[in-house]
């Protein structure tokens, strides 16, 4: 017999539901919300279960990477771009353009020549900084940027966005952010940020 969750994903992928499925799917709802009650700061936990209900009921739930992976503990069919093969030729052709470093993102930057990178994904980077380091931060991304980069970061737990401060440096790309938010599958996730190098 297939784990409960398995049994859930098949009936979502043939959209057949009998009244034990639904059980089972408010038996999952019930034990996501203890799992998130617990996980998550008490403030967000209904937000991260709207958010996680809603990703459920999407017809995209079919070939959400995440759904898959937290219900299952596997992509099965639903991979993640990066785990697709036909996309291992162009990983493998760009892996010469990484460059490794272990240190602090602040002593990154401090090190990189002003108006030097292109795009900058600081995935779950903001989570760890306090308001005014979250300042400093930018203000050095501002400045490595060259002017029309890109700088994309989620919030999570803790919102995040250029301040007032540095309106001049930085201009939010709110509605980019809102569609590719949609379409990532990426529904843990409070908010995804996109701001523009400006100068």
């Amino acid at each position: 017999m297939p784990h409960l969750s398995e049994s859930l994903l098949i009936g979502i992928e043939r959209r057949q539901f009998v009244e034990s499925d639904v059980n089972k799917f408010a038996k999952i709802i019930d034990a996501l919300f203890a799992l998130i009650s617990n996980a998550f700061p008490r403030a967000d936990a209904r937000g991260q279960l709207r958010r996680a209900c809603a990703a459920l009921a999407s017809p995209e739930v079919v070939s959400n990477a995440y759904v898959h992976w937290l219900l299952t503990g596997a992509h099965r069919e639903a991979l993640p771009l990066a785990l697709r093969p036909e996309h291992y030729a162009r990983i493998r052709s760009n892996l010469h353009r990484l460059e490794w470093r272990c240190q602090r993102l602040e002593a990154c930057l401090a090190t990189l020549p002003s108006r030097s990178i292109d795009c900058f994904n600081l995935s779950n980077v903001f989570e760890y900084l306090g308001e005014p380091a979250c300042t400093a931060v930018l203000r050095d991304v501002a400045r490595v940027g060259r002017p029309g980069a890109r700088v994309l970061y989620w919030n999570l737990f803790v919102e995040r966005e250029r301040p007032a401060s540095l309106a001049a440096l930085l201009a939010p790309r709110s509605r980019a952010a809102r569609d590719l938010h949609a379409r990532s599958g990426a529904f843990f996730y409070r908010r995804l940020v996109i701001e523009q190098v400006t100068a």
